[in-house]
């Protein structure tokens, strides 16, 4: 991810969260549901898997030292925070342009193949859609 990073230039991003128009250049959007990226960068430190809202961690070129500091510490051992804005939803729809994607860790397009002249991506959330059952 800090290889990545380093060399990832801000992208144009059309973000609408709720029907609120985050767009902007970015070098970092993550849509999340839980704290933490992989087992220990915790980019959503307040994110509730049961509030049924999205955690949208959002960071410009301006905040690209900010990002690699954190990773710095992290990769140390420091337990620490990335700091970086995070905004909450039920609905966020994201149109691109020519950019890889990564999806649970996997990078999409695959390596190889050619990037979609244009991507749109929604997520929603639906409330209580999966119901845990526990022992008494």
């Amino acid at each position: 991810m800090r290889s990545r990073l380093e060399k990832c230039p801000a992208n144009w991003l059309n973000v609408m969260l709720d029907g609120q128009d985050l767009s902007g250049e970015y070098v970092l959007l993550e849509a999340m549901n839980i704290r933490c990226v992989g087992p220990n960068l915790c980019l959503a430190p307040d994110a509730d898997p049961g509030d049924g809202l999205l955690d949208i961690v959002v960071a410009s070129k301006h905040e690209q030292d900010q990002i690699d500091r954190y990773l710095s510490d992290r990769l140390e051992g420091k337990s620490t925070s990335a700091g970086l804005p995070v905004r909450k939803g039920r609905h966020v729809r994201i149109e691109f342009k020519e950019m890889p994607v990564h999806i649970d860790d996997d990078l999409w397009p695959d390596e190889g193949w050619p990037l979609p002249a244009s991507t749109t991506i929604e997520i929603k959330l639906d409330c209580e859609c999966l119901q845990m059952l526990m022992p008494a």
